[in-house]
């Protein structure tokens, strides 16, 4: 192996200075050849993951799927992590002792972690996501810290600390500055040079480091090659930062502290959890987050008096399904549109005042086709959070085509779905049929599909029915001229609805291997639906799985729950996500 021949002091070189804690990241420990240590990356990723598997699991099963986003999640948990491995890095947090529970600093340290957790607190009440998982990490770093370099351990504790984190609680007697701690061990590794007297009364203290504190006479040291104070009486130290006995001089301690320190991180977790009272803020700090938008854009011109109606009572059913769920929407936003106007926007984190305002919009005059959809689309992507719904109310064609490359490039960066209402019906058309170009809706087809959504034709009879779908999950085909439509149907699958909206025709769906012939549970292969119709329409195909147990795959765990579906392995002691879908999951 390369490091082997790489000289002790240019290992010690490439390794962070300053304060030294469980090693920081993966990096660190490999630079120091410790491949048995478990690092702050580790124990903040592990207790993320596994609170987030508590999470999914617990979540009530929502009446449509929920899309999660494993990069999102990944990179929020990378976000946390990288603040806690900072710690080691960053001047002047490295240096402090109260922040690493360095120099018998420990109700000062205890302290700061309460300060640390009222701030993680406000920057969630605050939705400053950022800010919590930047503060978070800190937090825990600290936490961390506390059963590595503290005498925890050694005193014969093998649970977490009752107290730390609890408001109105102490930590126990912890050393006076007048009270000797160690005994000097020259060597590379030092048992038992913590004073009995100190067991013997229950003691609590914690090594110095370098010169971040004079180290006063008696007193432990952190020890390893960084630490300067290791040299002075009583030599040697007692950190457990590491399974290296160069970097550790209780390095035979280590994975007790470290899975000490793994289980304080999850349970502040669970009552972080717990104090916010709703998941939805919870999940938003893991980025494990439903559509946290809900966005109209609604042409109001004179013809448009029954989708306004429709767009009220579909807005209605979706705030009341989702109001005080894990689905409800952060913000609500209407955008209104005609010819030649569109805007202004209208944004609200009130449902109330969002239902207050739809029920303020009326059509207006005019008539003529087409209309400044695209507009009115774009604002609403702009002024959307991310991964948001957003529903299209029309029955007119774009006649701002020429946006569509910027609309198409704002769908995929802001990862927005996008769902068409579209009504066509010849007692009211704008123009006459027989001169409007029958492909005049296929920019919309094309927008709706490339960001997973739904374009759905009706007429003015049907609007309200039809608009009470519009809020399901389902994969969607859109006709046009071809009428045959191909999907899928697996083992798992134990109904399949099938939607077709349109012109009346006729429709047909059959396994390809079986045609004319449908069963319940349904055959698996693939299926054809064949429509025969004089207009548009578009087939929607909805698949249902009861929940059922899963196979184990070795270290890979199938999990699932509240509908979800997940395919979670473990590498390099943490939980990766490789296959997400709607939400939920038990560790197994």
């Amino acid at each position: 192996m390369w490091w082997l021949g790489v000289p002790l002091w240019a290992l010690l070189l490439m390794l962070p200075h300053g304060t030294l804690s469980f090693f920081p990241n993966f990096w660190s420990r490999a630079m120091a050849a410790a491949w048995g240590s478990v690092t702050h990356q580790d124990l903040t990723e592990d207790a993320l993951l596994n609170v987030t598997l508590e999470l999914l699991r617990d979540l009530p099963r929502p009446r449509t799927p929920l899309t999660l986003h494993p990069q999102s999640q990944q990179d929020a948990l990378a976000e946390v992590a990288q603040a806690n491995a900072a710690m080691d890095f960053m001047v002047p947090a490295r240096d402090d002792p109260v922040l690493h529970f360095d120099a018998e600093q420990l109700r000062s340290a205890g302290a700061q972690l309460f300060r640390a957790r009222t701030e993680v607190l406000q920057a969630l009440g605050a939705e400053l996501y950022p800010q919590a998982r930047r503060c978070l990490g800190q937090l825990l770093h600290s936490l961390q810290d506390f059963y590595s370099h503290s005498n925890w351990v050694e005193l014969g504790h093998r649970d977490i600390h009752p107290h730390l984190l609890q408001p109105g609680r102490e930590l126990g007697n912890i050393a006076g500055a007048d009270v000797p701690t160690c005994r000097s061990c020259p060597g590379w590794t030092c048992e038992g040079n913590i004073l009995a007297s100190v067991r013997e009364h229950g003691l609590l203290t914690s090594g110095y480091f370098g010169t971040e504190r004079e180290k006063l006479p008696g007193k432990c040291s952190h020890g390893g090659p960084f630490d300067g104070s290791r040299l002075q009486e009583p030599q040697g130290g007692i950190n457990k930062d590491s399974s290296s006995p160069i970097f550790s001089p209780h390095h035979q301690l280590h994975g007790t502290a470290s899975a000490l320190a793994l289980e304080a991180s999850v349970v502040f977790l669970r009552e972080l959890r717990r104090d916010l009272a709703h998941d939805k803020r919870f999940m938003r700090l893991l980025d494990v987050s439903p559509t946290t938008g809900l966005s109209f854009v609604l042409d109001t011109t004179g013809s448009m008096g029954e989708e306004i109606g429709a767009a009220r009572l579909q807005a209605r059913e979706i705030i009341s399904r989702r109001l005080g769920s894990i689905e409800e929407p952060d913000y609500y936003l209407l955008v209104p549109f005609h010819d030649p106007g569109f805007g202004p926007v209208h944004k609200t984190s009130d449902a109330s005042e969002f239902l207050k305002i739809l029920d303020s919009i009326s059509p207006l005059a005019g008539g003529d086709e087409p209309e400044m959809c695209l507009s009115a689309l774009q604002l609403a992507l702009l002024h959307s959070p991310p991964m948001s719904e957003i529903f299209v109310f029309t029955d007119a064609s774009a006649k701002d085509a020429h946006l569509r490359s910027s609309v198409e490039a704002l769908i995929q960066e802001r990862r927005c779905k996008v769902t068409f209402l579209i009504t066509e019906d010849p007692s009211r058309t704008r123009v006459k049929r027989e001169v409007l170009a029958p492909d005049r809706f296929d920019l919309y087809v094309d927008l709706a599909r490339s960001s997973g959504g739904q374009v759905i034709f009706t007429d003015n009879a049907n609007i309200r029915q039809v608009a009470g779908i519009i809020g399901e999950t389902t994969a969607s085909s859109v006709g046009r001229r071809d009428p045959t439509h191909h999907f899928w149907i697996d083992s798992r699958v134990d109904t399949v609805v099938v939607t077709i909206q349109g012109d009346g025709g006729q429709r047909r769906p059959h396994p390809t291997t079986g045609r004319g012939k449908t069963c319940v549970p349904p055959p698996v292969g693939r299926w054809t639906v064949e429509v025969s119709a004089p207009g548009n329409y578009s087939v929607h195909v909805r698949g249902e799985e009861m929940v059922k147990p899963r196979q184990e795959w070795g270290e890979r765990h199938w999990l699932q729950g509240g509908g979800l579906d997940s395919l979670w392995e473990w590498r390099m002691g943490h939980w990766v996500p490789l296959l997400m879908g709607h939400p939920s999951v038990p560790r197994q």
